[in-house]
């Protein structure tokens, strides 16, 4: 729209400037009209085309994807979210690097925030357009937003390794350049799953803050007991001993429960189909495993 209003006003300058001029030479009036009359047809069609790529360009799709967020916010239509999502998807390199654009009001930033998690688990868009997407989120995070650091451990429970590394290895960053992240996740609510990837985003970010985090969950009564007994078993490594100030490492049950047992093999295997770079991660599920 800008665009339009440029190259109009381009043309009412250029028109004033040949109405100068005509008045400084009227004996060639005729020919300097007929070279006005030219110019502002020609100025015309330029903003006429320019205005017209321009909204096709970005005031369209712009329009698409605001209207598609209103419907994906539709709590229960659940055919209209669906059409609402693929819509996004359909959209495609456009629409992810604007959803994390999408600040205000307050209500549309979450759409956009919900609409990127259900545009990453879209099996229909390819995984480097997924991982841009897991990019978005982690800049959002980064600005301090705890919905989509939140996001990032849902994108985590994925089955799909790369995608899943790469959100958690995000959330792990998030957690080093962000302390107060670190107290901050552990109030939201969250499922023993997703409590069981906090903690190990914790141990692994290795930072004071984190290290306490680590502790709260690994005393907290209120805690799942397979968050703590996961927490202590990661306690027992002395670096992040010293980082939460503490001398001894928190007790817990031993063996490992068997439903934890369970859920950590399931992480390592899925762990080993992704990147090469979680050796980290591994080898603290195998600590606690043994």
């Amino acid at each position: 729209m800008r665009s339009l209003w440029f190259w109009s006003l381009a043309a009412v300058v250029g028109l004033l400037l040949f109405s100068a001029i005509l008045s400084l030479t009227p004996s060639r009036t005729n020919e300097i009209i007929t070279i006005a009359a030219d110019t502002a047809t020609f100025l015309g069609v330029i903003a006429l085309v320019m205005g017209l790529y321009q909204y096709v360009r970005v005031q369209q799709p712009e329009a698409r994807l605001r209207k598609a967020l209103v419907d994906f916010g539709e709590e229960g239509n659940d055919l209209k979210r669906w059409f609402a999502k693929h819509e996004i998807v359909d959209m495609g390199r456009f629409a992810i690097p604007r959803l994390g654009e999408l600040l205000e009001p307050a209500q549309t930033r979450e759409h956009a925030l919900e609409a990127l998690i259900a545009v990453i688990e879209d099996e229909e868009l390819d995984t480097s357009e997924q991982v841009r997407a897991i990019e978005v989120l982690r800049r959002h995070a980064g600005q301090g937003n705890a919905r989509s650091a939140l996001a990032l451990l849902q994108v985590e429970v994925q089955e799909e390794p790369v995608l899943s590394s790469r959100a958690l290895d995000a959330l792990v960053e998030l957690l080093r350049a962000k302390p107060e992240m670190c107290s901050k996740m552990l109030t939201m609510h969250l499922s023993t799953r997703h409590r069981m990837l906090l903690v190990f985003a914790l141990a692994q970010a290795r930072t004071e803050p984190a290290a306490r985090s680590l502790l709260r969950l690994a005393d907290a009564e209120s805690e799942p007991a397979q968050v703590r007994q996961i927490a202590g078993r990661l306690l027992q490594d002395e670096r992040l001993q010293q980082l939460a100030g503490i001398e001894e490492p928190p007790h817990v049950a031993s063996p490992v429960s068997e439903d934890v047992r369970a859920a950590l093999t399931e992480f390592r295997e899925r762990l080993k189909r992704g990147d090469s770079s979680l050796n980290v991660r591994l080898s603290q599920i195998e600590e606690v495993l043994q």
